[in-house]
């Protein structure tokens, strides 16, 4: 019996561990990053932000990547925030600020959105707090926008962006033409699909379309049907473990 082929689509840095796993699972997993996930080129824009952390009522991370590249600017400037407030968007977040030291104050049990966060006691009274939302450039606004609503002062400290490959690992392309079918892609994210459908040739992007799609968040399901996607799953949390466990569920029907 032939592997059942997987499309990844995740940051390259963000994809070794799913990869491995699928691998030793039993997959032939096919990698093609739909983002590229690069730091500010200017970390002097940020120094206002950073130069007096006793300002910040509240320092909310918004994902790993806010970690990770915030963590090369802040972390030798991290005394003065260490007694501040930090709240997390998801477990995987609040794991990469313990890793660094920092003690996370608000993150869900449940749930690993904004929506998940916001609804956490901590934050449901703010009127005239002031907050850094530490995150990347150009992301959904619905958090700020919630925290503005409940009297809050919102700062962004944006320190890092998302592109747009230019191309397709060729080899991958490749292996894509050539298997006869798609099991399944992995979308994490709305502009990961609207990178995609630029990206990919006409013929490998009907081909993804024909396969399930497993993401993380209703949020991109909606987005997904809107381009023509019809088979459309939702992880049970957003771990290399819950894509594991849905594609064994997929394989064995």
């Amino acid at each position: 019996m032939s592997k059942a082929a997987v499309l990844i689509t995740r940051p390259e840095a963000q994809n070794q561990g799913l990869l491995t796993l699928l691998a030793a699972s039993g997959y032939q997993a096919i990698a093609i990053p739909a983002l590229t996930i690069v730091g500010k080129r200017s970390p002097e824009s940020i120094e206002p932000c950073l130069a007096n952390w006793q300002h910040w009522d509240l320092l909310i991370f918004v994902s790993v990547n806010a970690v990770n590249f915030a963590w090369p600017l802040i972390g030798g400037k991290m005394t003065g925030a260490s007694a501040r407030p930090v709240a997390a968007i998801g477990a995987a977040t609040a794991k990469a600020l313990k890793a660094h030291g920092v003690a996370v104050r608000d993150v869900p049990a449940t749930g690993f959105d904004s929506e998940a966060l916001l609804a956490m006691p901590g934050l449901t009274e703010l009127s005239g707090r002031n907050i850094l939302l530490i995150r990347g450039e150009g992301g959904r606004e619905h958090l700020a926008e919630t925290l503005y609503a409940r009297g809050a002062k919102v700062t962004y400290l944006e320190v890092y962006r998302r592109c747009c490959p230019v191309s397709c690992p060729e080899q991958a392309l490749i292996t894509l033409a050539q298997t006869p079918e798609l099991l399944a892609t992995l979308i994490t994210s709305a502009q990961s699909l609207n990178c995609l459908e630029t990206l990919l040739p006409a013929a490998a992007w009907c081909k993804v379309r024909a396969s399930v799609l497993m993401v993380f968040s209703e949020r991109i399901a909606r987005l997904a049907k809107t381009r023509g996607f019809t088979r459309i799953r939702v992880t049970a949390l957003p771990s290399d473990e819950a894509v594991l466990n849905l594609l064994q569920t997929l394989h064995e029907r």
